[in-house]
């Protein structure tokens, strides 16, 4: 069923192109992929913070509507009415009081989890909500900690449009968090002072923050600092080896595929979904272990060609398995929908 389907993402951060961040870019990939087929999309997130907390500031994304709120659970009814989704699908940040916002509203309400520490939000089971989880990990996250069963369905990344070819000359790092294994990039890029580094910041930071940041890459003198971008193909371009060395449970780790679609092998912790997200396509370090460990695995990765070349080909190998498809993941993503929305009906 897509005739005349409407689907309403809903989050609780602010949206593209204002942020920029994996969760979002995954609303937006399968927001195209679903508009490709047919279906009518919108978003509902936070923002417009100069309006009232109810007010919906409208705008148009790369074809499909965005309804920004400073309060978006209080903007609820009135985009319900707007844009009459068949359904709501729910994900990252604070999203509880939307979800029951929706409930209220009638609308058939989905739960994306993407994020394995829940970000606070503490669901409790019920068949009146269709709960989705991005990776294996994720879903058995939720299961232990909130006895809420999950369909997995893995994020849409459309890598096509990720796939450049490389000079492989610099080392990559995207993280502004110390939960991201900040620190850990800064001591490896540190230590190797012969190897030029490009540190993206994803997560927003106060001025502060980046200052310090900053002050401490020119210290290093082989750290380029560099803010948020839409298109990461630009560092990608020049990328040998991703660092992925998260210190908090990754619920998947989406810059993963996206940089092992041009053979670009990862350098992760064993953090949460990350092992699943770089499979044989990278080494995994345990996360706190020590800076040697680190090192002698960056090493191995950047000095020894034929360990590289390996490891290159494994990791674009792993990105183009069929699970990731981007075709298959909306359809099952179609099917789920579809049938939930089906069910309510029947039990109506």
């Amino acid at each position: 069923m897509t005739t005349g389907l409407r689907i309403l993402f809903a989050t609780g951060l602010d949206y593209m192109p204002v942020r920029v961040g994996g969760a979002l870019q995954s609303i937006h990939d399968l927001s195209v992929a679903l508009n490709a087929r047919g279906v009518e999309t919108a978003v509902l997130c936070a923002g417009a913070p100069d309006k009232p907390a109810n007010e919906v500031q409208r705008d148009v994304y790369r074809g499909y509507q965005v309804y920004r709120a400073r309060q978006p659970e209080r903007a609820v009814a009135a985009v319900t009415r707007d844009f009459r989704p068949s359904a709501a699908v729910l994900q990252s940040g604070a999203i509880q009081a939307m979800t029951e916002a929706f409930q209220a509203a009638g609308v058939a309400t989905m739960v994306y989890i993407r994020d394995a520490e829940f970000g606070g939000q503490m669901f409790l089971p019920s068949t009146e909500i269709l709960f989705l989880a991005n990776s294996a990990f994720t879903a058995r996250r939720t299961e232990v900690m909130l006895g809420v069963d999950c369909h997995v369905l893995p994020s849409l990344i459309r890598l096509s449009e990720y796939r450049t070819e490389t000079n492989r000359s610099r080392a990559l790092f995207v993280g502004s968090s110390p939960r991201k294994g900040l620190e850990i990039a800064f001591r490896i890029a540190e230590r190797r002072a012969d190897i030029p580094f490009d540190f993206v910041e994803s997560w927003p930071i106060s001025e502060n923050r980046r200052a310090h940041y900053g002050a401490r890459c020119a210290r290093a003198g082989n750290i380029a600092w560099h803010r948020s971008v839409s298109d990461m193909r630009q560092f990608y371009a020049t990328a040998r080896l991703l660092l992925a060395p998260s210190v908090w449970e990754e619920a998947y780790g989406r810059v993963v595929p996206e940089a092992q679609i041009s053979g670009i092998p990862v350098l992760a912790s064993d953090r949460g979904g990350l092992p699943q997200a770089v499979g044989p396509g990278g080494i995994l370090i345990d996360a706190h272990a020590p800076d040697a460990d680190w090192l002698a695995a960056f090493d191995r990765m950047w000095d020894d060609d034929a360990e590289y070349s390996r490891l290159s080909g494994l990791a674009r190998e792993h990105a183009e398995r069929e699970e990731m498809a981007p075709g298959l993941i909306t359809g099952r993503f179609l099917e789920l929908v579809s049938d939930f929305i089906a069910a309510r009906r029947g039990g109506a």
